[in-house]
């Protein structure tokens, strides 16, 4: 053989000369297989894309399809395993904002209260600054911010429900 030529091209028909001529050069270019257009399962036809699911795709799938049942069980007011943690955190709120505005106290309770007595002293504690220690002035600054903040914000963040623009 002096220069490449080609005998078969992809999806051709190999004829009986062809296939002589491959054969005595000891070329076996052919493979056997299935190519996939449908998948066919108890009634229902997809696509052979839905046999490359990876494990992660279905933990997603999962998970989103759990949040979803979660959030439908808690407005129609059903429990289940995925809504109870929701319905006792939304008590706990209901609870503090009872002993909040009232004169019903409970240990758990206090830790709010003493936040809306005094913002600042959590928010010095949870980010400390490195001029809070030399003279005091820095600390009375982020003081004052802090409770111009909360006049904004409404103190409670939006839990309570008291932000919501109506």
């Amino acid at each position: 053989m002096i220069s490449r030529v080609q005998l078969v091209k992809n999806g051709d028909k190999v004829g009986e000369s062809e296939a002589a001529l491959l054969q005595k050069l000891n070329i076996k270019p052919f493979s056997y297989g299935l190519k996939l257009q449908y998948v066919y399962d108890n009634g229902d036809v997809f696509e052979p894309a839905v046999l490359d699911i990876a494990p992660e795709d279905i933990f997603k799938k999962l998970g989103s399809a759990i949040s979803t049942l979660a959030a439908v069980c808690l407005e129609i007011g059903y429990p289940t395993k995925a809504s109870v943690p929701h319905t006792i955190n939304n008590a706990f709120k209901s609870l503090v904002a009872i002993a909040l505005e009232s004169s019903y106290k409970f240990p758990a309770a206090q830790a709010f209260e003493a936040f809306l007595a005094d913002p600042s002293n959590f928010i010095v504690a949870a980010a400390p600054t490195a001029g809070a220690t030399a003279g005091g002035a820095p600390a009375a600054a982020k003081k004052e911010e802090s409770s111009s903040e909360e006049s904004v914000a409404g103190g409670g963040g939006g839990l309570f429900g008291e932000d919501e623009d109506w």
